[in-house]
């Protein structure tokens, strides 16, 4: 939906006034909105933003990259279910992941 909500497209006529005004608002509380994980099966490495991030990613292209070239994709596949915390996620470190080590310092 945020990719949608980003695209001049909106501002047409024939959209309805509340979700005019949602719309307008949506720069005041983009930075607290929240999506939950879950068991990270729809949460795409690389693709879908962290909060407050404005885009960008927090580890480097070349990264996302490499994991990807394993079918290291999303979420779940970086999972730890044997020690997952009090939010229910808890992510192998790059050593599970056997990652180089060029990326054991950005993971």
């Amino acid at each position: 939906m945020m990719d949608w909500v980003w695209l001049p497209s909106w501002q047409k006529t024939g959209i309805s006034p509340v979700w005019k005004a949602l719309l307008h608002s949506l720069p005041l509380i983009r930075d607290i909105l929240v999506w939950r994980i879950n068991d990270g099966s729809l949460a795409r490495i690389g693709m879908d933003p962290w909060i407050g991030s404005r885009g960008r990613h927090i580890v480097s292209q070349d990264l996302i990259t490499y994991l990807h070239s394993r079918e290291i994709t999303v979420f779940a596949h970086i999972a730890d279910q044997q020690n997952l915390g009090i939010f229910n996620q808890a992510w192998k470190s790059a050593h599970q992941m056997d990652l180089p080590h060029r990326w054991h310092q950005e993971w």
